[in-house]
């Protein structure tokens, strides 16, 4: 059963640190596979401090895509790095009234167009109004999943930390494509802190809190070279940011 019209306008961010090459390869193939969609999407690229030269290349790219594709909104640039939390929440800041649907998906193109469109014509199923879509990286028939090993392993120890301290029910939560209602988002607004990577963690223990359903779609991925995630670095800050947002949980109730 599908939903009204006015249930099927989604909101989609990708938020760009020094992206604009991968998303030079990606952009094009996530619009030509949403064109068709019976969803009403729309497109918002924020830039996240990145240089002055990578800000040009994204605002021409834009630019030239607009032309073809009119759902792609203009770029949006925020002043310095932040953080992705921070520009995807400039992104949602931004979108249209009609939005019922509110997205992130990395620039890197790690999750195939093809897949994006799949997971998004979800939402012209009949859906609780107070829900959201994840989707994740779980190896079984059907999927395609390719990581190097050292990546899966640093992503499972962190699971199992999300795991413990947040939501045992959810297998991956830093796959980095995410779509959550209007609605849902209107509820866990106040709550989020995080700006940077740990965001993700912090979204899925806010809509635990305000009691929204969390469905984890599987999705074919495939490790795109460019990474701006430093294994090390960034581990230890988001298991520092797992414990902060932990501690945080215990306030809200």
């Amino acid at each position: 059963m599908q939903l009204p019209t006015s249930r099927r306008a989604l909101w989609l961010v990708i938020p760009s640190f020094n992206d604009s090459e991968r998303l030079a390869r990606f952009l094009p193939e996530l619009c030509a596979a949403l064109e068709s969609s019976a969803l009403e999407v729309a497109i918002q690229t924020v830039d996240d401090g990145s240089s002055e030269e990578d800000k040009a290349r994204l605002n021409e790219l834009v630019c030239s895509i607009q032309k073809r594709y009119p759902f792609v909104r203009a770029a949006l640039f925020q002043g310095t790095n932040q953080g992705k939390g921070a520009a995807i929440m400039r992104g949602w800041a931004a979108a249209d009234d009609d939005a019922d649907w509110l997205g992130f998906l990395d620039a890197d193109g790690a999750i195939p167009a093809y897949e994006v469109r799949r997971v998004t014509d979800l939402l012209l199923q009949d859906r609780h109004p107070n829900s959201a879509l994840f989707a994740s990286r779980i190896q079984m028939c059907g999927r395609k999943v390719e990581r190097s090993l050292k990546r899966h392993f640093t992503g499972r120890i962190f699971a199992s930390m999300v795991g413990t301290w947040i939501d045992p029910h959810v297998y991956d939560s830093q796959c980095g494509f995410k779509l959550i209602s209007r609605e849902a988002y209107r509820k866990i607004q106040p709550l989020l802190q995080e700006k940077r990577f740990a965001f993700d963690v912090e979204l899925l223990a806010a809509l635990n809190h305000r009691a929204t359903a969390v469905e984890e779609v599987p999705v074919d991925w495939t490790d795109i070279p460019g990474s701006k995630v430093s294994l090390l670095r960034d581990s230890l800050q988001m298991f520092g940011s797992v414990r902060t947002i932990h501690s945080r949980m215990k306030e809200w109730h």
